[in-house]
């Protein structure tokens, strides 16, 4: 399975909570692991792909799109370590 999966479900708790602290680092994590290759034929999806190359270019800038946009989310986009987070994975500043 995939790691977003279990991260994901996890964030979307932390979300709930309003706990910036958790959703934070649980965020930096889903974009690290975003980033790191892997090889769509390990999807169930697979079957459904046009290409065998998966591309996670741009994930990360896309989750960080969706946070601000969000309502939900506006607690966490006040929190300190907020900005630097984006910083670190928004555009040319892209982290593995």
């Amino acid at each position: 399975m995939n790691p977003v999966c279990g991260l994901s479900a996890e964030m979307i708790l932390a979300l709930r909570r309003q706990d910036a602290t958790v959703a934070l680092d649980l965020l930096e994590r889903i974009l690290r692991t975003v980033q790191i290759p892997w090889s769509v034929e390990t999807s169930v999806l697979y079957r459904y792909a046009k290409t065998r190359a998966a591309s996670m270019a741009g994930m990360a800038q896309a989750i960080l799109r969706e946070v601000e946009a969000d309502e939900h989310a506006a607690f966490l986009r006040e929190a300190p370590g907020w900005e630097a987070l984006k910083q670190a994975f928004d555009g040319e500043g892209a982290q593995v």
